[in-house]
């Protein structure tokens, strides 16, 4: 009975202690580990998505000048298969396991083009790129080189991007957001270079194609000026 007692009595001052203890503040727990750069990182770039889709971003909020990948859950390929093969032809490789023979899915040298298709489709590619087309005022592309003061934060707790940079003192700022449940990427700019007619923006769709079981893409480029949209605004940004 006294061990009873004993028990209880822990319990109770373990409940209290626990509901005396204050809240934890997810938020502020999160916001401390914001990520913050100063230029792209070629092999870790910023990326917004929502589970089954992805976009990548370089230090500018869009892909401008590297381009990265635009993914999703159903973004799938397949090339052709080899003239005169078929899937049921394969020969799968029978090995010594544990006293029997079992066959495994392994390349068979035997069957190198079948072997190469099979491990290689279907597969996941990129669905395309978007980008900034910076220009100067004489017209000249932009490089990454020829921006200043350039900052990139990711609030993982609302999943936006801010993107600040300037161009020959001019700034730009922008914000890059995934939809929750849709396969589509938002993007507001800010910068009075949209006015200068310096500032618009690019896409890129690829052509998938084969040459020796080697992916190759064709660029598809479309450029659309931010202006015109903003004509009826009256506004800076986009």
């Amino acid at each position: 009975m006294k061990k009873l007692i004993s028990v209880l009595i822990c319990v109770l001052f373990a409940s209290v202690g626990i509901s005396g203890q204050a809240k934890i503040d997810r938020k502020a727990v999160v916001d401390r580990h914001r990520i913050v750069t100063t230029k792209t990182n070629p092999r870790s770039p910023a990326q917004v998505g929502n589970g089954e889709f992805a976009f990548s971003v370089d230090i500018t909020g869009l892909q401008t000048f590297v381009p990265f990948n635009t993914m999703s859950q159903w973004s799938w390929h397949s090339f052709p298969l080899p003239e005169g093969c078929k899937v049921e032809d394969f020969k799968r490789l029978t090995m010594d396991t544990h006293g029997r023979d079992v066959p495994y899915e392994l390349p068979n040298p035997e069957q190198p083009e079948l072997s190469a298709w099979l491990a290689g489709n279907p597969h996941r590619f990129n669905l395309g790129r978007i980008g900034f087309k910076l220009t100067k005022p004489d017209g000249t592309p932009v490089t990454e080189t020829d921006l200043s003061d350039t900052r990139q934060e990711v609030d993982l707790w609302t999943g936006i991007i801010y993107s600040q940079f300037k161009l020959d003192g001019i700034p730009v700022s922008v914000k890059t957001a995934c939809h929750p449940t849709s396969d589509a990427v938002a993007v507001s700019v800010e910068s009075p270079l949209i006015r200068k007619g310096q500032l618009s923006v690019f896409w890129i769709f690829l052509i998938l194609k084969m040459i020796s079981f080697r992916t190759v893409w064709e660029p598809m480029t479309n450029q659309v000026p931010i202006s015109p949209f903003l004509k009826s605004k009256r506004k800076t940004g986009y």
